[in-house]
């Protein structure tokens, strides 16, 4: 059974598993018409980039909605206008209230390791950046994915590289492994709020039989990891890394199970 990442921009995804396609994290809308979340570091308006394809042709093909959390670059009210809303949910129970909130009536929460029409998910711990930024910037989480015939896949969501991350990589031994690695900065001075280029290298390290695919990046205008330097960084710490870091384009379709089997 093949299983298909296709990344569509910032964290957004589209995952086709087990005949089901989750969407994941929506964040849509139009260049230049969300938020600034910089400050002082701030490169424009977010998103930085056009959709690769209309917010209708994406929502069209899912079939459930992934979140990791609700912050506006992971859903936003493009999204949530957007979505139908006896589209199936599968969230953390503390963005279950938001969610019945906005009208959304088949609702699962994932707290625990779940079972959900073939595919198992299982969430994952998160910080989202360091100490300074937690009384504001709420709970994520992340989650590992697994299907019968299929990589294990581990979403480790907005993340910076904490030891409960680097147990759970070494415990867990994901296939392939997801990082948001654009190195945000949250208001321009607190940060990484994510994983950022050295980071990502990490994860290359401590997991040398898995696929890395990396996003987050050049979406929103406090990141500061471009596709560019996060390869430059990569080559520089271990030439010999390249090979297992893929960096989709915006609207890239990757075949999970092709890409580990490689």
């Amino acid at each position: 059974m093949s299983m298909i990442f296709t990344h569509i921009r910032n964290a957004t995804a589209l995952l086709d598993v087990n005949g089901m396609t989750f969407l994941i994290d929506p964040y849509l809308a139009p260049k230049g018409s969300g938020g600034v979340y910089g400050g002082e570091i701030s490169r424009g308006v977010s998103p930085l980039v056009d959709l690769p394809a209309p917010p209708e042709t994406i929502i069209a093909r899912a079939d459930a909605l992934l979140l990791t959390h609700v912050h506006e670059d992971h859903l936003d009210q493009v999204a949530l206008d957007a979505l139908p809303r006896d589209l199936p949910v599968l969230c953390h129970s503390r963005d279950e209230a938001f969610m019945e909130g906005h009208g959304f009536t088949d609702i699962t929460t994932i707290d625990e390791k779940t079972q959900w029409r073939g595919v198992t998910l299982t969430p994952t711990p998160a910080t989202h950046g360091p100490e300074e930024v937690w009384h504001y910037i709420g709970g994520v989480s992340g989650y590992l994915i697994e299907a019968e015939g299929s990589p294990t896949l581990y979403l480790p969501s907005d993340t910076v590289l904490t030891d409960e991350v680097a147990q759970l990589v070494s415990r867990e031994r994901p296939d392939v492994i997801v990082t948001n690695s654009g190195g945000a900065f949250s208001k321009g001075r607190f940060g990484p709020i994510i994983m950022d280029a050295e980071q990502t290298a990490e994860i290359l390290q401590l997991a040398p039989w898995a696929e890395v695919v990396a996003v987050h990046l050049e979406t929103t205008d406090h990141c500061t990891v471009t596709r560019h330097s996060l390869k430059d960084h990569v080559r520089q710490t271990d030439p010999t890394l390249l090979s297992r870091l893929h960096i989709p384009d915006d609207g890239e379709a990757m075949d999970l199970k092709a890409l580990v089997a490689t």
